[in-house]
């Protein structure tokens, strides 16, 4: 489900971080949080953390950059993630 459901919630990100909707921003880096921590994915629970604390805080500008990291991270994660489950 993460593996499916994470690309959307990126998606989500963007869409709300180029309407300036910090709140939308906030919940969409929230949940994103929480399921990278459940996964032990540390990275992706880092930068997902450090954008929710940036819409927190009203600071929406270069978050776009920040979005891009946490995708190149899900992408990297991914890739570990489906070897992981192959190999179950």
């Amino acid at each position: 489900m993460y593996v499916k459901d994470t690309p959307l919630r990126i998606e989500a990100l963007r869409t709300a971080a180029e309407q300036t909707d910090a709140a939308a921003v906030q919940a969409a880096a929230h949940g994103l949080k929480g399921s990278s921590a459940n996964l032990g994915v540390p990275r992706m629970t880092e930068l997902s953390s450090a954008i929710e604390i940036a819409a927190k805080t009203g600071q929406l500008d270069g978050l776009s950059a920040h979005i891009d990291d946490l995708a190149a991270e899900f992408e990297s994660s991914r890739v570990a993630l489906l070897s992981f489950m192959r190999a179950l």
